[in-house]
Parts: C-alpha cells; sequence; structure tokens
C-alpha cells in the first residue's frame, strides 16, 4: 500500500537517500476540486519497501505507466529525491516482474492503449474520526457509506459504473470503523493511513482481498489538507483518500468525489476541455465525471469508456476520407456506431466524435451536450481526454456548426440530429496558411501578414498596387471565418495560382479560424488556423537566414546615419553587411522587421543577439506598411568581433523564427553573459532537421564500413563496433573513430543530434560524439538538452590537451566563452568557440534522450573524421547520428 504525504508526502529519512533509486513507479493524483486544479506525483517504491516521491524540475511525459520499474538518479532534498536523469528499466527479467504487478495493457493499433476494467471491484472503505477532536461521530455514517457505495437500485457508485460500462463493472465490498486515529498537525495523511491499517489488523480484517481501499479522512484534517480527495493512477490495490471536511455532514458532493478518485483507481485520468488560446482546463469536460469539478453527477465521456473495455472497438468506426457519418448515441449499448474516430491523412493526435443524451444517470447531461455531436481528443500515451468544442460552444456542436481542427487537416460540421443520432460531414482542408516571415504555420495572430498555399487559388498573377489594400484580386478573395462564427474578407497583397499573401483581419477572435479562397473560377479553397495573441516572425534575407533590418548609428556628437547590414554579392546575392563596432563610444540602434508581435508591444519583446540581451528600445507597427512590424534594440558593445551573431526574439515568452546579423570591430575579451536569453519554446526539436543532400559519401574507417544518406530523419547508417545509426546497432567499444573520405565540407549552419537509448545501469556522462575539424571552426555552438530531465554537456577541445565543458551552468575558462543558458532549467547550453579550437563533442548521460549541437552558423567547415567515446561496459545504442546543414527547420 502507497503511503504518501503533504499533501501527501513520504517519510523517508534524508541520511539514507541513496544517489539512484529504482523499484515501482506509484502516481498519485490530487484533485484539489475547490480551486479547480489538480496535482500528479510520482513515487517509486524501492527494495526496501520505502515510498519515494520524485522531484522534477518539469512535468514528466505523461506516458510515464504506473507500476512500471523504473530507475532515477538525483539527489535527496528534504523529503523528496529531485531527479537529474531518469528511465525505464529495460530487462526480461524486470518486465517480466514488472507485468506481475501491473495489469495488462493491450496496444490496439491506431487507437491509444485499453486498459479494460471487468467484474466486481471489490472496496474496503476506512471510516475514520479524530481521536483529538473529542467527537466520535464521523461525517458519513457506516449506513451512508454502504448506500452511496454498494446499493443496487438508485443512484450509487455500484449502478452509475454498472451503467457506465453497459453492466461490465460493479462494486461491492465493506466499510469498517469508524476507526479513532490521532491527527497530525500537518497534512500528514500517512500517519493516518497507518494508523487505520493497524485498526483493521487489529479487527481481524485482512486488506489484501480488496481491489480498491478507500480512507474516508477525518473531517477536521480539512485544516491542514486543501484537496478534496487523492488516488492513485490505478495500482493493485488502487488507493483512495476522501477529504470528508470538503463536504457538508450527509453531503451528496461525496458521490462524485468517490466516483471520480476511483476512476483514477481504474486508471482513468481527467478530462480535459481545450481552452480558445489552446491552453487545457483541467475539469473542463462537463460531460464526464472525469471533468466537471463542480461535482456534477453523470456518466464518463465516450473517450474514457473506450479506454475502459466498455465500449468495443467493434462499435467504433475509423474514418479515413471525407463523408457523411451517422453516430449513435451511447447511452444504450447495441451492435451500431457509438463513436467515429478520425484518421485521416495528416491528422495529428486521435480525434473522436460522439453523441450522448440524458437518459439514465446521464440525466444531468449539460443542455449545451443534448442534440449535439462532442469532439474529443485522446492522445496516445495519455489517460487525458481533451473535449475539443467547449468553446465558443459550451460542449458540443449544434446542425449546421463546423468544427475545424487546429492542426488545419479536417473539418467537421453537424448535418442534422435526432432522438437516437447525429450526422456529421466530415471534410479535408485544400490550402494551409504561414505567417510570411518565418513560413511556419500552427498559429496565427490578427493583423499578421500571412501566406496561404495551395492550387487553383487564383487565374493569374498580380500584386496590390495601392492603399487601402484591396479584398479582391483578379477576382480572388479571402475570406476569415473565426471561432465565434464571425466571417471578414482579407486584404490582399498577392495572389498566385499556388500562393495568396494577406493580412489576417484585424479582430479575429483567438480560437480556430477557417480561411476560404475563392478565385475568379469560383473554386473555393478551405483551410483553418489557430489565431494565437501573437505569433512574432522575423523577416530573412537569404537561406543563412540574415535579418532584414538597418543599423542606425549615433555619434558621440549626436549625429545619425544609417546604414544597411547586408549587400549584394557579384552575382546579385544578398550576403551580410559586417556591423562596425570598432568605436565604443558610438551607439548603435538595430531595427529588425517582422509580423505577428505588434500585440505584445515593447514591454513583451525580449531580444538577445549571440547570447547577451539587447534592449528593445520599441516594439510595434512599423508604420507605413499594412502589417509590418518594427522591432528596435541598442547593440551592446560586448558583441564587438561576434562575427556571425544568431538573433533570438521572443514575444511574451513565444519564440520567433532565428535569425542573424555579422558584427566586427575589435573582439571584446571572453567574458560570461550576465542576462542569458531564456527560450520559451524548444527551437531545437529534432527530428526532423532536412538533411543535406550528401547521398552516397563514404564512411571508413578502423572497423567501420557505410554510406551518407540523404533523407528526412535518417542520418548516418554505419556498421561496425563503435559507431552506429539507424536501423539502431549496439556500440560496445570505445575512443574509435570514422573517417569521411573525402572530408566532408559544409557551409552556413550546422545540426548535430545524438540520441542515446537502451542505457541500463550507468551513468553516460563519458559517452560522446565528436566532431574532429580540418578548418577553424570559429562561431558560437548551442547545446539543446532534449529529454527527459536529462544533463547534456558540451566540450571545446584545441586539440593540443585543452578543454573545458559546460553542463547546465555558466562558466568561463581562458579562451572559451559561454554567452547564455537558453533553458530556464538549464538544458540548452550556447558557448562560443575559439578561433584556435578543432574539435568539440556533445555527451548526453540519460536514457531515450536526444543531445542536439546547433553551430550557428560557422564559416566553411571541413572535417575528416568523428569518434565515439564510450567508457562503460554497458551496451549503449545510438539511435541516431544526425548531420544537417540546410539552415530551414521543419516545425
Amino acid at each position: 500500500m502507497l503511503l504518501c504525504g503533504t499533501e501527501v508526502l513520504a517519510q523517508v529519512p534524508t541520511e539514507t537517500a541513496p544517489d539512484q533509486v529504482q523499484g515501482t513507479l506509484t502516481v498519485v493524483i490530487e484533485d484539489y476540486f475547490a480551486q479547480h486544479r489538480a496535482v500528479t506525483r510520482y513515487f517509486v517504491r524501492d527494495q526496501a519497501g520505502r515510498d519515494i516521491e520524485l522531484s522534477f524540475r518539469h512535468e514528466p511525459v505523461e506516458a510515464l505507466t504506473p507500476g512500471a520499474l523504473v530507475r532515477s538518479r538525483g539527489k535527496m532534498k528534504g523529503e523528496s529525491f529531485e531527479v537529474s536523469e531518469f528511465h525505464l528499466v529495460e530487462s526480461t527479467q524486470l518486465a517480466e516482474k514488472a507485468a506481475r504487478i501491473s495489469p495488462s495493457v493491450t496496444g490496439i493499433p491506431g487507437l491509444p492503449a485499453i486498459t479494460p476494467s471487468s467484474g466486481v471491484q471489490k472496496t474496503l472503505v476506512f471510516n475514520l474520526v479524530s481521536a483529538v477532536a473529542g467527537s466520535e461521530t464521523p461525517r458519513f455514517s457506516n449506513g451512508q457509506l454502504r448506500q452511496i457505495m454498494f446499493a443496487a437500485t438508485g443512484l450509487s457508485v455500484n449502478t452509475l459504473y454498472l451503467e457506465s460500462s453497459f453492466n461490465t463493472v460493479s462494486f461491492s465490498g465493506d466499510i469498517i470503523g469508524p476507526y479513532k486515529v490521532t491527527d497530525p498537525t500537518t497534512c500528514d495523511v500517512p500517519s493516518i493511513t497507518s494508523q487505520a491499517v493497524q485498526a483493521a489488523k487489529t479487527a481481524g480484517i485482512d486488506s489484501s482481498s480488496y481491489s480498491h481501499l478507500i480512507y474516508m479522512l477525518p473531517s477536521d484534517m480539512i485544516k491542514y489538507c486543501t484537496f478534496g480527495g487523492t488516488s492513485t493512477l490505478g495500482g493493485t490495490p488502487s488507493v483512495e483518500w476522501i477529504n470528508t471536511g470538503a463536504f457538508g455532514p450527509a453531503d451528496t458532493n461525496v458521490f462524485p468525489a468517490l466516483t471520480h478518485e476511483l476512476g483514477h483507481g481504474l486508471k482513468m485520468a481527467h478530462a480535459q476541455a481545450i481552452a480558445a488560446d489552446g491552453s487545457f482546463s483541467e475539469y473542463g469536460d462537463d460531460s464526464c465525471l472525469m471533468g466537471n469539478g463542480g461535482y456534477r453527477i453523470i456518466e464518463y465521456n465516450v473517450v474514457h469508456r473506450i479506454q475502459e473495455g466498455w465500449i468495443p472497438l467493434s462499435n467504433v468506426l475509423q474514418v479515413s476520407a471525407p463523408g457523411t457519418y451517422t453516430v449513435n448515441f451511447a447511452e444504450t449499448q447495441s451492435n451500431q456506431v457509438l463513436a467515429l474516430q478520425i484518421t485521416t491523412p495528416g491528422s495529428t493526435g486521435n480525434m473522436f466524435i460522439s453523441y450522448r443524451q440524458p437518459i439514465g444517470q446521464d440525466a444531468n447531461l449539460p443542455s449545451a451536450f443534448l442534440g449535439a455531436a462532442s469532439i474529443t481528443y485522446w492522445k496516445g500515451g495519455s489517460n487525458k481526454s481533451q473535449l475539443a468544442t467547449n468553446y465558443p460552444w459550451g460542449g458540443a456542436l449544434s446542425d449546421n456548426q463546423k468544427f475545424n481542427s487546429p492542426d488545419g487537416t479536417v473539418a467537421i460540421r453537424q448535418i442534422s440530429h435526432t432522438d437516437t443520432s447525429v450526422m456529421v460531414e466530415v471534410s479535408t482542408y485544400t490550402n494551409a496558411s504561414v505567417s510570411a516571415a518565418s513560413n511556419l504555420g500552427g498559429f496565427l495572430t490578427p493583423e499578421i501578414i500571412s501566406t496561404v498555399y495551395g492550387t487553383g487559388l487564383a487565374t493569374g498573377t498580380a500584386s496590390a498596387q495601392e492603399l487601402p489594400l484591396p479584398t479582391n484580386l483578379l477576382g480572388t478573395s479571402v475570406q476569415v471565418i473565426d471561432i465565434l462564427g464571425t466571417a471578414r474578407l482579407a486584404p490582399l497583397y498577392f495572389v498566385s495560382p499556388t500562393q495568396v499573401n494577406y493580412e489576417m483581419p484585424a479582430g479575429t477572435a483567438v480560437g480556430v479560424s477557417e480561411v476560404d479562397v475563392t478565385s475568379g473560377t469560383g473554386a473555393v479553397s478551405t483551410g483553418a488556423i489557430q489565431i494565437a495573441p501573437v505569433s512574432p516572425g522575423l523577416f530573412l534575407l537569404n537561406d543563412a537566414e540574415l535579418a532584414a533590418g538597418a543599423i542606425l548609428r549615433v555619434k558621440a556628437n549626436g549625429a545619425q546615419t544609417t546604414e544597411a547590414i547586408f549587400k549584394q554579392d557579384a552575382s546579385g546575392v544578398l550576403v551580410p553587411l559586417p556591423v562596425d563596432m570598432s568605436d565604443p563610444s558610438d551607439q548603435l540602434y538595430l531595427t529588425l522587421y517582422g509580423t505577428g508581435l505588434r500585440a505584445a508591444g515593447t514591454s513583451g519583446i525580449k531580444v538577445n543577439i549571440a547570447g547577451f540581451a539587447a534592449p528593445v528600445t520599441y516594439a510595434g507597427p512599423q508604420g507605413s506598411l499594412v502589417g509590418l512590424d518594427q522591432v528596435n534594440v541598442r547593440l551592446p558593445q560586448s558583441l564587438a568581433g561576434a562575427g556571425i551573431a544568431p538573433i533570438f526574439l521572443s514575444a511574451n515568452g513565444l519564440s520567433a523564427n532565428p535569425a542573424a546579423i555579422s558584427i566586427a570591430g575589435k573582439p571584446s575579451p571572453p567574458t560570461v553573459a550576465t542576462n542569458p536569453i531564456i527560450l520559451a519554446q524548444d527551437n531545437f526539436n529534432v527530428p526532423p532537421y532536412i538533411l543535406g543532400d550528401l547521398s552516397g559519401q563514404p564512411v571508413g574507417g578502423t572497423g567501420f564500413t557505410g554510406t551518407w544518406l540523404g533523407i528526412l530523419g535518417q542520418g548516418l547508417t554505419v556498421t561496425g563496433p563503435g559507431l552506429v545509426g539507424r536501423p539502431a546497432v549496439t556500440a560496445q567499444n570505445s575512443g574509435e573513430c570514422a573517417t569521411f573520405a573525402p572530408a566532408l565540407n559544409f557551409g552556413g549552419q550546422l545540426f548535430i543530434s545524438m540520441n542515446v537509448a537502451n542505457q541500463l545501469s550507468a551513468n553516460l556522462s563519458s559517452s560522446r560524439l565528436q566532431l574532429n575539424f580540418n578548418t577553424t571552426p570559429a562561431g558560437v555552438v548551442y547545446l539543446g538538452g532534449l529529454g527527459l530531465h536529462s544533463n547534456f554537456n558540451l566540450t571545446v577541445d584545441n586539440g593540443a590537451g585543452s578543454s573545458v565543458t559546460a553542463q547546465t551552468a555558466l562558466a568561463s575558462t581562458g579562451s572559451h566563452r559561454i554567452v547564455g543558458v537558453l533553458d530556464p532549467i538549464g538544458d540548452q547550453i550556447a558557448i562560443f568557440v575559439d578561433p584556435t579550437e578543432k574539435s568539440f563533442y556533445t555527451s548526453a548521460n540519460a536514457n531515450n534522450a536526444d543531445a542536439v549541437a546547433h553551430w550557428v552558423p560557422p564559416p566553411t567547415l571541413s572535417f575528416n573524421s568523428y569518434c565515439l567515446i564510450e567508457n562503460l561496459s554497458d551496451q549503449v545504442t545510438f539511435s541516431h547520428i544526425a548531420f544537417s546543414t540546410n539552415s530551414k527547420r521543419i516545425h
């Protein structure tokens, strides 16, 4: 039985805590219904039977499976274990043990994991009272609890589960107590739990035969514990705690609270809803007991019933093509279609369409769901569901309403409904909108300069010749219908058969908007895009991400001049024109041009150049060109001599696409940046990067043979004992190098990613991928830590035995300069590489995690070899090693 504590915290002496814990994972969900929030906690039961809480620096992935055997490295701090490395234990013996500990999970192609629940759920309820409070009367009597839990008729936990599961799951069991327990003076739930267990043992009650253990905490514990209920996510048995002080005497709200927590015990997580800005409301789905934090008595949504196996997969129709489909109401079991799963090409996640009616214990179904199709996402590897039709419809569609998926792949329109079914039309999109500056989709913002791509968008090519911008060119128009149903014609800059540039209309509501392009022939192309408050993008002048902008130079005497930051070379290509910073008395201001960032204002824009913070003096509309935004920043003198300097801009914490300028002048001495950049988004995600066209390049060396692959996401395939790529091969030897014949020459940007997998028992800090250069690779290197709470290192070596390693911290040694921590938790580091350096390498000490080096941008490089240095005896698989020189990333 798990003993959790403050709130629900493990009691583990710090002096006995190891630097590594291994055992069975338990997930505990705390529900703070009154505050409309929840907390997920993770515990490892070690071989000594202790339940040790894991403290993560940020929320781990939801795919962590309760009952799995895990290993964590880190440090004991207080009463929790601060995780630095976390991964599943992968060995046949331990996997077999895990299978005995946790229920089996059935994998269904095209669907997330199904965790079937069936049969009688034998439940033991501990009714507890305070021995200190002076009263022996529990908040709920044994008789009340017996009726609430096990009654065969009327409203009870038993009857609700019987109805939701179509008579597959029922509850029976015993109510024991009231037992007196001595209240702690803190939220010490383990103390109360252990007292209750001892009281049951004294009474001769064996709890090992029960599937669920429920502890009704004394009512005065509300002074110390603010949660309404808490439960393990699954478990054998599952354990639930109800804070009875959160309810009035005989309060019927305890019924949905008990049912909700037992849902967690059956491995159901929360039923969320997607808000207008794309964020999740934890209890937002009012049609499900795993949502609605307001204690509504209702059944479970269709997705959770599929997860539990109560709605068979034979009742789920997978839709892969546009058409008209009928969905029957889910309150009655039948052989008809009770849910649609949308699997159209390009769609992401798992989208389900369902239909509910106020029948039986669904009588409390909110009116927004009546006669309406609900659209719910259920992501693979997660037990949570997300109601997509919460905003702005309050829960579900009505006749003639259309839902546009945020990923821009599918539209669903409700055609009609009856008392027993709903008819919907599924269609796919034929155009896609992106920012005209970054050429990235995902989301746009009002007044942003946008580009829509498609076919047959116009009968010819034309550009706007006057202001205000027209809404019709060559008969082509763009209409944006926002999530509130308001339709607006978009101002047009340019039209062609495959591309139209337009301004997203002002006033477009936050949420998913439909974008309809009507050509001069009358043909209509449809797309969708998420609208957000900001969507920053910077305009670039070439494929090397040269920023569009200019320099304002202010001399000491006040004289001002404007200077270009680019020029045309002999072939007419735009190339950087270095900014002269040799005179420290000059004040230099850089103007950058972009779009989609004006709503952030000057205070909401942050700019970092080559690792140094650049003060923003203005950010907003450019003034003369529709939709164009301008950002003015002062260049710090510390940038002198930086060479190609990468620019990172964020608006309200959201990162724009990378850009760069060239800085000349007298180099400044190496120094640590005082204001490192903080990126809100991960700009280093892999895969995919666009790999350079290096197909057929031979690779050879001692023990190695292989060829370079010019395929997206493939990287380098090498056979041999020491260095591997895809497909993954186990590497055992160390200190061996593979050579390129001939040497590989690069220009532009270099991306290197290394994925470490299947590390069994030892720290991987000495596993590294090293590049050895023929030329002088001066520039800035960015190391991105992309794993689950991992430590990542970047080392540069001058080839003469002198090196420095940057490990999640700022530092400075000799000619090496670490110029900024790129992530608040320190997993991404930037380091300046002195011209004397001849190699660098990345390393990682995490399982199933990527270490990514991003060289931005070096001069032309030539390197002749790379090495795997592995000093461990364990087998380590590098699942991919990818080199990329293309400066455009796919997001």
